[in-house]
């Protein structure tokens, strides 16, 4: 069973605060004391042309960035595209962290820690030992947009009631692909088929049975799932649904539901 994990911590609060700017001024009066008694020399005034001092850049709407999010990208891994997805946790605080997760099998490839702050329509991530990166970004709803030299990425909010399920099921062991072999009765005598079965991280999932005796495809079908306390439930475009009790056991997967227990090796 691989060994999974993820360190994100659910952080929707937006961030609050303000900046303040004092001046102050002051300098030797090197003029004779007046006859007046406790005069005070004027401050000279400045230089035309001299601009004052510009305010520190604040946090603007970027706050709204806080928050958790997930995209679905491609890498060139250097034997053909991979995808992945990507989960970005940004605090109010001004940390960051990021964890990328293999579609395919949910494996963790890369994580990071990073700060990262926001203004003027930039939000820029400050990451040890390799420096700032800065994009353009956006906050529509639930959706983040970046643009940058890497390309343009769209973030879907991950809000707090959905997260524990959410993650539960992009980590869930029975992301992969599977196969098992079953016999149908199609109403003029039993067949032998298998049943192609992909569960991806990102919660999509599609089968496909195969005849064994010639490799026909006889019905194919795509739907979405999750995964969460021992039990996995399909969710099919028509509305309905199929749950069902799984485990895996090395590169075995059981599930067990209305129609039958099912035993599936793994594919990759």
């Amino acid at each position: 069973m691989k060994n999974k994990f993820i360190t994100v911590i659910a952080v929707l609060a937006l961030a609050a605060g303000a900046l303040s700017l004092t001046a102050c001024g002051g300098g030797n009066n090197d003029n004779p004391q007046t006859d007046t008694p406790n005069a005070v020399a004027p401050q000279p005034s400045p230089p035309a042309d001299t601009a004052p001092p510009a305010p520190p850049a604040q946090q603007d709407a970027g706050s709204r960035a806080a928050g958790i999010w997930v995209a679905t990208s491609v890498v060139d891994i250097g034997y053909g595209l991979g995808e992945y997805l990507v989960f970005t946790t940004l605090h109010a605080t001004g940390e960051g962290f990021e964890e990328y997760v293999w579609v395919e099998d949910g494996g963790i490839y890369l994580t990071r820690e990073f700060t990262w702050s926001a203004a003027d329509g930039i939000i820029t991530y400050h990451i040890p030992d390799v420096g700032d990166i800065s994009s353009e970004y956006n906050v529509t709803g639930d959706i983040l947009t970046m643009a940058g030299d890497a390309g343009t990425f769209i973030y879907q909010r991950v809000h707090e009631d959905e997260l524990e399920l959410f993650i539960s099921t992009t980590f869930s062991d029975a992301v992969g692909v599977w196969a098992v072999t079953t016999v149908a009765d199609i109403g003029f005598g039993e067949f032998e088929y298998l049943v192609f079965t992909v569960l991806r991280a990102d919660g999509l999932g599609s089968e496909e049975y195969v005849w064994v005796e010639d490799g026909e495809i006889y019905l194919s079908a795509e739907f979405t799932w999750a995964a969460q306390n021992g039990l996995i439930t399909y969710f099919f475009a028509d509305g309905s649904s199929a749950t069902s009790s799984y485990s895996v056991v090395d590169d075995v997967l059981t599930m067990t539901g209305d129609a039958g227990t099912f035993r599936y090796e793994r594919v990759r």
